[in-house]
């Protein structure tokens, strides 16, 4: 509560005073990419042959990285799979063929149909994402389904090509293939991705960390970018000092 009470008089100083400063990756402005792999309603669907067990926990998580990244103006690419219209699955003339609701690319975001398992097998998005990783500091993250075909199958390509991507562990599923159940799969898919330095591995948290507040010497979870406050004369405890507020 003692924390509580102090981040709400930080807030009110701040509302009054207005004298900010941000600190920002030192300087220098970088804009991440988010790849957001075949999230479709195949997958979603239960009554369809891709429908994957337990997926809502994942999607969950493909929403607060896309919302994230809208909120952070990211480099947002949705990629959608087709199989073409006489396929029995992943067919565009299906509503199955849809994005998830909540997924569908917005103006101003970049989408791409693909035809194989890998991203890079659309020549016009292999173009963007050689372009894309050329940048010095990009960072490219991929979330998305599923990680024992298309995920598998763009990581390969990415690491012959030198592209570095952070795959999202949490915010993707895999297809059983004879493991028992999709979050085993998945987990033998990771160790898979990792044993072949195919991505950096993290979960959505470690991207997407918790706001932390630091009072009074004492720090709660969480690192990011820092907020500085001076209030030169209503420091709390009676005397003047600075205090930081970090969020992420």
């Amino acid at each position: 509560m003692r924390y509580l009470n102090n981040f709400l008089k930080f807030k009110n100083i701040a509302s009054q005073q207005k004298f900010f400063s941000f600190k920002m990756n030192q300087g220098v402005t970088i804009m991440p990419t988010l790849l957001l792999i075949d999230i479709q309603k195949e997958y979603t669907t239960e009554e369809r042959p891709f429908y994957l067990n337990n997926i809502d926990h994942s999607i969950e998580n493909c929403k607060k990285m896309l919302t994230h990244a809208r909120e952070n103006a990211w480099r947002i690419i949705h990629v959608q799979h087709s199989n073409g219209p006489s396929a029995p699955r992943f067919n565009p003339n299906e509503p199955f063929f849809k994005f998830v609701d909540g997924f569908e690319p917005l103006v101003g975001e970049e989408h791409y149909v693909k035809n194989d398992f890998s991203c890079y097998s659309n020549t016009e998005l292999s173009s963007r994402m050689d372009e894309i990783a050329s940048g010095t500091d990009e960072k490219i993250y991929m979330i998305g389904y599923n990680s024992v075909m298309c995920c598998l199958s763009t990581l390969e390509e990415a690491r012959r090509r030198k592209h570095k991507i952070t795959f999202v562990s949490d915010a993707s599923l895999a297809k059983d293939i004879g493991i028992g159940n999709e979050e085993a799969m998945h987990e033998v898919m990771l160790k898979l991705y990792q044993a072949k330095t195919l991505a950096e591995i993290k979960k959505t948290a470690e991207i997407l960390p918790q706001p932390s507040l630091t009072v009074d010497g004492a720090s709660l979870p969480g690192t990011s970018s820092s907020i500085f406050y001076h209030s030169p004369s209503t420091g709390i405890g009676g005397s003047s000092r600075v205090s930081t507020l970090e969020f992420s």
